[in-house]
């Protein structure tokens, strides 16, 4: 697949020829250059002259003032971090993606966060500004960035320092996916299935028809709420759930699998599958999570936590008739005979629902096992022989 997206790197540190004009300190700076498009002194992509390439400076909080140009010149004229230019391009077919300032505005304050996490700054330590350059068919955006205080501590040294330049190709190359994702992936598709799903949850549990796929979920419901600790942080990530979390996401697969929307759910998951290994093929396997997974692991800890809120609340309400003693042991014993009657009268299953709860599983497996198979088709790597 040819690459949507370029992108290019360099670093100025305090001793660089060049660093007078990326540092503001000299009359057409880099600064000016990005907010009009105007500067004697950049000639490297030989845009200068152009009045109407640039769509104007901006930062986190959208276009910049006047005042905030000023403060950022002298920050940057006072800083001894490295400062950075980052430029990145879309390929011509795709200049519709990135033509207005508002597209380039919600790529960098989705995407730049994330780079810089991952290139190992502190993205809230960070000054960044960028302008979005539309005077060629390959549109694009220049970025400069600069750390504020120095992090890195300097054990020979012995005082904190600013973060070296260079930046790893994987994790440009990481960038380079995670920004062909953003412009590539529908996200408001995705945020209504799981909208969809996480509702249909909350009402499957309301309503108990839960019940029916009881001979599955009993073993994972009975450990909850058995081992789901009585005291302290019980939400889905923190680490006191990090032994039963497991269980949790069992229970989470069992109501996806029966979920009416299944099929949307399992389609979407092949589509980011696609698109990921797409990215891996084009800028090789980096560091990134995939998009699959990370919408999955989205899904889990949202339904994982209405799973575990449901099972705390009817947990609480069957322990109110126990009287605690001073026997830790007796206490225990009496907790999992309230935990017996709260399955047994929670969750009755009929041979007939049993049969039925075999059937969503089966029809799970078939749905996955088609999943796979379009998926290594759209990959290539299935041929289909037509007859």
């Amino acid at each position: 697949m040819t690459p949507l997206v370029i992108a290019r790197i360099r670093y100025y540190p305090s001793d660089s020829p060049k660093r007078s004009f990326y540092s503001s300190n000299v009359k057409d700076d880099y600064a000016t250059y990005i907010d009009k498009g105007i500067s004697a002194g950049f000639s490297y992509m030989d845009y200068a002259g152009n009045p109407e390439k640039s769509s104007g400076i901006f930062n986190q909080d959208g276009i910049m003032t006047k005042a905030d140009k000023q403060l950022l010149r002298d920050k940057l004229r006072t800083t001894e971090s490295n400062i950075w230019d980052l430029i990145i391009s879309l390929e011509t077919d795709a200049k519709d993606k990135m033509d207005t300032y508002k597209d380039a505005y919600e790529m960098v304050r989705k995407c730049l966060p994330k780079f810089l996490k991952n290139a190992g700054f502190n993205p809230d330590n960070v000054t960044w500004y960028a302008g979005l350059h539309t005077n060629t068919d390959n549109r694009h955006v220049h970025i400069s960035f600069f750390e504020n205080e120095p992090t890195f501590y300097n054990a020979k040294k012995k005082k904190y320092c600013y973060r070296k330049g260079r930046v790893s190709l994987d994790y440009i190359n990481d960038l380079k996916a995670d920004i062909e994702n953003h412009f590539n992936i529908d996200k408001a598709s995705l945020i209504e299935l799981r909208k969809i799903l996480l509702d249909e949850v909350k009402d499957t549990i309301k309503n108990k028809t839960i019940s029916e796929l009881q001979n599955h979920l009993k073993p994972y419901l009975k450990r909850l709420y058995a081992d789901i600790p009585l005291k302290g942080k019980i939400g889905y990530d923190t680490p006191n759930m990090d032994l039963i979390r497991p269980y949790v996401d069992c229970v989470t697969e069992i109501l996806l699998a029966s979920s009416t929307n299944r099929e949307a759910y399992y389609s979407k998951l092949n589509e980011l599958e696609i698109r990921d290994k797409l990215n891996d093929e084009t800028y090789g396997e980096g560091r990134r999570v995939g998009y699959v997974e990370t919408f999955r692991k989205d899904l889990y800890r949202r339904i994982g936590n209405i799973v575990i809120k449901d099972i705390v609340e009817k947990r609480n309400e069957a322990f109110k008739e126990i009287k605690y003693g001073s026997s830790e042991k007796i206490n225990r014993k009496n907790e999992y005979k309230e935990i017996s009657r709260l399955l047994k009268k929670t969750y009755q299953l009929s041979r007939q629902n049993e049969y039925e709860a075999n059937e969503v599983f089966n029809e799970y497996l078939r749905t996955l096992e088609k999943a796979e198979y379009d998926r290594l088709v759209e990959a290539g790597e299935i041929d289909i022989e037509l007859r």
